[in-house]
């Protein structure tokens, strides 16, 4: 009798697990979208639309053939994200699924509008289908127009980028959960910006976006100085000696950053020893075999990279007075008496008014080959 039992529950559960199959989607009846790009519509035929969304679908044929434009884009308006991606979603054979999307790109419409892009946030936050790991990238272009261009030697997009920012130098993060911690935690939060020129795409530069909103534009040598106090590998650093191009390639940075005070002032040390190498260069008669001139290049380097914290420094303390070093949260930490003497909730003033010691230290440990 308690075999009959046991008999009749496995195929009574049988029957359950198989009955959920035929409840599953099909995977040829999903679109699985890789790319989301988000902008304001051009021209609306209706006044109340003020979405406009481009999804980007991969072709699992055209993949696997390896032919040139292997993913099927579809786009739609709407007066809200979940309204226009229904719309699409109305005009599709198939479900939309977003469980395996890697990129979501904003339009210079959304950035420039704050209701907008605070629309934009909240929703992304609040979709469990998307991961909080998305890449969450800006343009100072029609996102639409970035996701459909003809990139050279670049099949899919969010690959494209994704296979970029897990290997390349970041002093930011860029995935959804970060940019959504920085701004309820800093109000302000850092965000690539994707440029295609002439069928080529270009990451130098980023997006601040400052209390929801678009402050500016962030370029390269802004953010160079950033580098050497949050990233430990890929730095490189040139320097130009007797008309010729030295590069130094980082290989170790100890770090070491306190506070001090001074007359009544804060004051931010920043103290860097860094060991790098010289792979290639070409420097004439002068030789590496040379101490004085190894000391000497060891000093230009140094005050290269001192004049580039500098720089940073400068720009994001005192002229746009955003706390990307992370003083406020770092003085918290280390000294909770000189935070509460100096910090009373202004980041504006405490920035202003914070003085700082810079210290850098370069040493050149070997030499590649000679030109």
């Amino acid at each position: 009798m308690f075999k009959k039992l046991i008999s009749l529950s496995f195929i009574f559960l049988s029957f359950i697990f198989l009955s959920s199959c035929y409840d599953k989607l099909e995977l040829e009846d999903r679109d699985f979208v890789i790319t989301i790009g988000i902008d304001q519509p051009k021209n609306p035929k209706n006044k109340n639309d003020v979405f406009f969304i481009t999804l980007a679908i991969p072709d699992p044929h055209a993949v696997n053939n390896y032919e040139p434009n292997p993913e099927r884009i579809i786009s739609g308006t709407g007066s809200t994200i979940l309204t226009t991606i229904n719309n699409i979603s109305n005009n599709s054979s198939n479900v939309l699924d977003f469980s395996q999307t890697k990129l979501v790109l904003l339009g210079d419409g959304i950035l420039k509008n704050e209701h907008l892009l605070k629309e934009t946030i909240d929703v992304m936050e609040r979709n469990r289908k998307l991961s909080k790991k998305v890449l969450f990238l800006g343009t100072n272009d029609y996102a639409n127009s970035i996701i459909t261009s003809d990139i050279n030697n670049v099949s899919i997009l969010a690959n494209f980028l994704t296979n970029y920012f897990s290997k390349s130098n970041n002093i930011f993060n860029y995935t959804l959960f970060d940019v959504i911690k920085n701004l309820e935690t800093s109000k302000f939060a850092i965000l690539p910006l994707v440029k295609i020129d002439d069928s080529h795409i270009y990451l130098d530069n980023s997006i601040i976006i400052k209390d929801f909103k678009l402050f500016g534009i962030l370029d390269y040598n802004m953010k160079k100085g950033l580098s050497y106090l949050f990233s430990n590998n890929n730095i490189f650093t040139v320097i130009e000696h007797d008309n010729f191009f030295i590069p130094l390639k980082i290989t170790s940075i100890n770090k070491k950053t306190f506070f001090t005070e001074n007359n009544g002032s804060l004051v931010y040390n920043i103290d860097l020893n860094i060991i790098g190498t010289v792979n290639e260069f070409s420097f004439g008669n002068s030789s590496l075999y040379n101490s004085d001139f190894i000391n000497n290049i060891s000093l230009d380097f140094s005050k290269k990279i001192h004049s580039e914290i500098l720089t940073s420094f400068n720009y994001f303390n005192k002229s746009i007075n955003i706390d990307a070093f992370n003083i406020a949260t770092t003085l918290k930490k280390k000294n909770y008496d000189l935070y509460l003497k100096y910090y009373d909730g202004d980041m504006e003033n405490f920035l202003n008014n914070i003085n700082h010691v810079i210290t850098v230290n370069v040493t050149i440990d070997s030499t590649g080959s000679i030109k």
